[in-house]
């Protein structure tokens, strides 16, 4: 801060503070279009300050709009100040203007960016320029410059790839192919990408059979349409466009993609957002690359954003439904429900064979409680599903709750039996028709069994654990319902039924105190803004004054009684 300040004078200092303080908190925020035009503010009145340069490089960079983070970015570097992220933004501008030479003496230099990075690039230039030889050699360097990875096997799985990639670009598809052996042999690290970039390798030189067996091996589903779509052209004996990467600039976006995947999952969430953005700049067609960038966003509470960056993947691509579907459920916890259908709908018209569209079509139902529309979806999804599909019980379970939620009981647990059918260990599935039986007083025993299964497979889910608390307070067994039951507050402390059912199974064994604390707390958590019609506040402050057995009693209900007593 002080040094932002240093030199300059009082009425232009207030000129430098101000949008300083304001873009900093913004960018705690992770609202990078307000920092971005606070630190232009700031530069404005302060233009040589290498923090503040950084900083708005970063800010753009994040926020998605390399063409503003490129100026300050070079100003840095010229000046001797950069840093390698905003090196980063450098390389993406001369890559993708095929400066090849400016690029390449940029990589020379391994105090410019990350070895791994700067080596992988580095054969990519070469390759956009012309010189295989001098790439393959560079990619063939790696492992040895490359030393300090835990995982070699991951290294050379990327190294190989890549390799393949390039060799593809240049049309050596015998050479690529070979090389794919190898990739499609590190099974843990094969990404939808890279089979697909195989399988389309593989065509281009009549394997055929190879590429089908790969898509066999790694059990291509729904989730990767494109896949499908090579699946389907293969059997037609087609051989497929390569498409992948052409030139320097689609294989640095490719390596920056790579590693931004590897950083998604871990803590380095800005950093996997920073090479997302410069892959998708480096090559806009990149779909992969919008759609990490769109999820990222919405981990980071930036929801236009992400949406804006759905929005990116055009109509055309076969990653365009998943990116609408990304959009629409960015569009729903954004409070936008209406768009959000209206964009699944419209979607359910244009592939109304698609399975996820209208899963997704009746989950936004669901979750508005407009549970006859969710089932009609839910239909629309079982009459396109795979039978053998193995995830059908899902929309089973699912129908069972709409049906369930809509008083249609019988329908609800010929829905949940479905479920527990096609996964007979699924702990929801067991949790949910156990729960419900318990509700409805019957077949208790059967219940019990299910809800044990249940905490068996999560014995650290409080709302499991409340379950097999409940049921055996309906059988009668108290004694041994509060330990399951005072284990499900320790799990799920300021949940409604939890402690008012704790409060219940408190009043069975006599701790009368404890109970209406437990009451008094569960009354605690009432949210007026989000009511919860499950939950009867009326009765449970009714038992805090008067007491269960009242109560029970007041209701005509049976009174409490433990199994061991007698009649």
């Amino acid at each position: 801060m002080f040094a932002i300040l240093a030199g300059a004078s009082a009425s232009a200092s207030d000129k430098i503070i101000g949008p300083y303080i304001s873009a900093r908190q913004a960018m705690f925020e992770s609202d990078y279009e307000v920092a971005a035009k606070h630190f232009a503010a700031t530069l404005s009145n302060d233009p040589s300050n290498p923090r503040v340069l950084e900083l708005s490089a970063l800010a753009n960079a994040l926020l998605g709009d390399l063409d503003s983070a490129i100026p300050p970015a070079k100003t840095l570097y010229y000046n001797g100040n950069s840093n390698l992220l905003t090196n980063l933004v450098i390389l993406a501008d001369y890559v993708r203007r095929d400066a090849h030479e400016e690029a390449i003496e940029m990589l020379s230099d391994e105090r410019i960016t990350a070895k791994f990075i700067s080596l992988l690039s580095a054969a990519w230039v070469h390759a956009g320029a012309g010189n295989m030889r001098e790439s393959i050699n560079v990619f063939d360097s790696i492992p040895q410059k490359v030393i300090d990875v835990n995982d070699k096997g991951k290294l050379n799985y990327f190294i190989d790839y890549h390799k393949a990639l390039a060799l593809a670009s240049a049309g050596d598809f015998e050479t690529a192919g070979g090389i794919c052996d190898s990739i499609l042999s590190f099974h843990e690290y094969v990404t939808s990408r890279s089979l697909n970039s195989c399988a389309r390798i593989l065509s281009q030189i009549d394997r055929h059979e190879d590429a089908m067996n790969a898509l066999e091996k790694f059990n291509v589903g729904n989730g990767n349409i494109e896949a499908i779509q090579i699946r389907s052209r293969l059997e037609e004996g087609a051989a497929i466009p390569f498409t992948m990467t052409d030139g320097a600039a689609d294989g640095v976006a490719e390596v920056l993609y790579t590693l931004a995947g590897e950083y998604a999952d871990d803590t380095g969430t800005e950093l996997s957002l920073m090479y997302a953005n410069l892959a998708k700049y480096l090559n806009p067609d990149l779909a992969e690359a919008a759609i990490l960038s769109a999820k990222l966003y919405n981990s980071l509470g930036q929801h236009e954003l992400a949406i804006k960056s759905y929005k990116r993947v055009t109509p055309d691509h076969p990653l365009s439904v998943i990116a609408e579907l990304g959009r629409a459920d960015t569009l729903h916890i954004s409070k936008k429900s209406d768009a959000a259908i209206e964009v699944i709908e419209n979607l359910a018209k244009s592939h109304p064979e698609s399975y996820e569209v209208h899963v997704s079509l009746g989950e936004i139902h669901r979750q508005l409680g407009n549970f006859e529309d969710a089932v009609i979806a839910y239909d629309n999804a079982l009459a396109v599903h795979d039978a053998n599909d193995p995830d059908k019980w899902y929309t089973h379970y699912v129908r069972g709750i709409c049906f369930e939620r809509m008083d249609q009981w019988p329908n609800a647990e010929f829905e949940f039996r479905k479920a527990l059918a096609l996964n007979p260990d699924h702990p929801n599935v067991l949790n949910y028709l156990g729960y419900s039986l318990v509700e409805k007083r019957t077949n208790l025993n059967e219940a019990l069994d299910m809800i044990e299964r249940a905490v068996a497979v999560r014995p650290n889910s409080g709302y499991i654990v409340d379950s097999l608390g409940w049921v055996l307070y309906r059988l009668g067994r108290y004694h041994e319902a509060i330990l399951h039951m005072e284990r499900a507050a320790e799990l799920t402390p300021t949940d409604v039924v939890v402690n008012d059912h704790l409060g219940d199974v408190l009043w069975a064994v006599g701790r009368r105190n404890e109970a209406r604390f437990h009451w008094k707390r569960a009354l605690s958590f009432m949210d007026p803004d989000n009511p919860q019609p499950d939950v009867d506040f009326d009765r449970i402050r009714l038992k805090q004054k008067l007491g269960l057995d009242a109560v029970l009693a007041k209701e005509g209900a049976p009174p409490l009684k433990a199994a061991h007593e007698s009649d």
